[in-house]
């Protein structure tokens, strides 16, 4: 229970009455600061956001409890609002409750005052909390997508049976229309396969990571539709929660099919250098001088060694 001092409104025509709850809540150790209001144009002036908890007998002249509670959450607030009553039958006491009311309790079992007003505040900061906790995964879930929607390549959030959480716009631009991604699984989505890629023979980075407990990187290299050679580099980061079990793989996807294709062209054209400064064009032999160097070194090896 928290230790500041409760600001409770109390909507009851009977002063006796409401000196009781008071001495009944004070008992419980309860600090308390309270206001009175015995009619509508009392509870309306009264009620603020600053309100603890609402304490509300059921009839009052010409104003009641659930019209009090209809008219509290009007103004949008969420104050705890309990029923304290001499006499309410079950159907109107199961009324007020599905409207919204914490709880409620029967004047003739007064003692039990405390109890009713500690778990209405407990559970009301039960839920704070929650929607707290709520707010802040939104915030972080829209943070991750706008961190990963700035990058240019391939980026999607999978369970560990390979079904797609989240993709970046990147990504999205690989969902056949009418398919939903969430419906769908990473090899599904980027190969168009029914089973992993390692059933394909292509290495899946997922399954590295996961048989690794660790992050991976692997190249695939394939034939497209198109007859094109294509390699995509992959990058698998397991995901974790506090208890350090896996629980998701952040997947990228990039296609390195140029790099690739400007390696080979380099690697290519250093060996025709190679091959027009040291072999002669016409016989394909080793230019003189080119020959004497070769001859010399592995003269000189054989020296060495004998």
């Amino acid at each position: 229970m928290p230790e500041t001092t409760l600001n409770i409104l109390i909507l009851e025509d009977s002063a006796t009455d409401a000196e009781l709850m008071l001495h009944t809540l004070r008992k419980e150790g309860l600090k308390i600061s309270a206001h009175l209001a015995m009619s509508k144009q009392g509870y309306v002036a009264a009620l603020n956001e600053d309100i603890d908890l609402i304490l509300s007998d059921y009839n009052l002249p010409q104003y009641n409890a659930l019209q009090a509670l209809e008219h509290m959450k009007s103004l949008g607030y969420d104050i705890p609002f309990i029923l304290v009553s001499g006499t309410i039958g079950d159907q109107r006491a199961v009324e007020i409750i599905r409207r919204g009311a914490t709880d409620y309790l029967l004047k003739s079992r007064m003692p039990k005052l405390g109890q009713v007003v500690k778990r209405a505040l407990h559970e009301r900061h039960i839920f704070r909390q929650k929607l707290q906790f709520e707010e802040q995964l939104h915030l972080e879930r829209d943070l991750l997508h706008n961190v990963i929607d700035g990058l240019e390549m391939q980026v999607m959030i999978t369970d560990r049976d390979f079904n797609i959480q989240v993709l970046n716009w990147q990504a999205q631009k690989l969902v056949p229309v009418g398919l939903q991604a969430t419906e769908m699984t990473c090899y599904q989505l980027t190969r168009g396969f029914d089973r992993p890629c390692s059933f394909h023979g292509l290495e899946c980075p997922i399954e590295t990571a996961l048989a690794e407990n660790r992050g991976t990187k692997v190249q695939q290299r394939y034939q497209a539709e198109s007859g094109e050679s294509v390699s995509m580099e992959k990058t698998a980061t397991l995901l974790r929660n506090r208890q350090d079990d896996v629980t998701g793989i952040f997947l990228t996807s990039q296609d390195i099919s140029e790099n690739i294709r400007q390696k080979e062209d380099i690697a290519y054209k250093e060996m025709q250098l190679e091959q027009i400064l040291h072999y002669d064009a016409l016989t394909g032999l080793p230019q003189r001088d080119f020959f004497f160097d070769l001859l010399q070194s592995h003269i000189a090896g054989c020296k060495k060694n004998n």
